[in-house]
């Protein structure tokens, strides 16, 4: 089997790495930027709410971070509305340049 190692470095990958460290702060299982929140679509974007202001360590800034609606996460309406939204969802319409300061940790 074929393996390929790599390292990233850099002041994107120090954000993201700071932003998923939040997850157990928050209490969150998953934690997006503003930057990448405003990159969506508005009804992938309507999906996520703010969690707080967070000055995250390194960073010579605090940042509005968003997690997705409670409502979405327990189910109900609104869940399989946002599952539909996914399904239409096209990826290639996020910005490169915004999905590096994004964090996902779950």
């Amino acid at each position: 089997m074929d393996r390929l190692d790599f390292t990233v470095v850099g002041p994107a990958v120090n954000e993201v790495s700071r932003i998923a460290s939040m997850c157990g702060s928050a209490e969150r299982n998953l934690l997006v930027s503003a930057e990448l929140r405003a990159a969506l679509r508005e009804p992938e974007r309507d999906a996520l709410v703010a969690v707080g202001r967070f000055a995250l360590r390194g960073l010579n800034r605090a940042d509005c971070l968003y997690t997705l609606n409670p409502a979405i996460v327990d189910g109900g309406e609104a869940a399989g509305a946002y599952a539909q939204t996914l399904g239409r969802a096209n990826s290639s319409e996020i910005r490169p340049d915004c999905i590096r300061s994004s964090a996902l940790a779950f």
